[in-house]
């Protein structure tokens, strides 16, 4: 886990427990048969989602729990390294051409 993933845990634990809770609820919704204009009737929150919104993170979210998918936070800090690196070698390329 990443440092930063560790600290939206704790900087917002209100939205990590909705998130876990509402993930949770979907993927037992759906195991059960529930469709998804009974969800909506239920939880008018997702009236504002497709079908397809509310069965992708479903599924998503099922694969997760089932521990079929995992995703790293810390790929991020590589690649946001990586691209800095380039980006600032890429500017001092420019510097120094106008320099000459």
């Amino acid at each position: 886990m990443s440092l930063k993933t560790a600290l939206d845990l704790v900087s917002k634990p209100a939205g990590t427990a909705r998130l876990l809770e509402g993930a949770s609820t979907l993927v037992r919704a759906k195991e059960a048969g529930v469709s998804v204009r009974q969800l909506r009737a239920v939880f008018p929150d997702l009236k504002s989602l497709s079908d397809d919104q509310i069965n992708n993170f479903t599924d998503v979210s099922q694969k997760f729990f089932n521990g079929e998918l995992r995703v790293s936070g810390t790929v991020f800090n590589k690649e946001m390294r990586k691209e800095k690196a380039i980006r600032s070698a890429a500017d001092s390329r420019k510097g120094a051409s106008k320099l000459a």
